[in-house]
């Protein structure tokens, strides 16, 4: 699974340890355990996961740059690519290019 994502967004090697964390994040939160019929985190929380801030791998971003000094006719946006979901909330990881 892994290396399908890497291929099929074209992102490099060095990225493959957020891919390993998004997949088992989606696997805790998505698939059922056989014969229980409760996903890992209704076991775990006693609740059912939310899972609409769910994005796709690799796809783009732009990110308001708002605070910096830029000129008159300098871009007020950054292009980023979606790597990862934050740990501790509900907030993404993404890759400035």
């Amino acid at each position: 699974m892994a290396r399908t994502m890497l291929n099929s967004k074209k992102v490099v090697l060095y990225f493959w340890e957020e891919i390993v964390n998004i997949i088992i994040h989606i696997l805790n939160h998505v698939v059922f355990r056989p014969g229980i019929k409760l996903i890992s985190y209704e076991l775990l929380n006693n609740e059912k996961p939310m899972i609409k801030y769910f994005r796709v791998f690799g796809s783009s971003y732009c990110i308001l740059r708002d605070q910096e000094n830029l000129h008159k006719f300098d871009s007020k946006n950054d292009k980023r690519v979606f790597l990862a979901y934050s740990s501790r909330s509900k907030a993404y990881k993404v890759y400035n290019l």
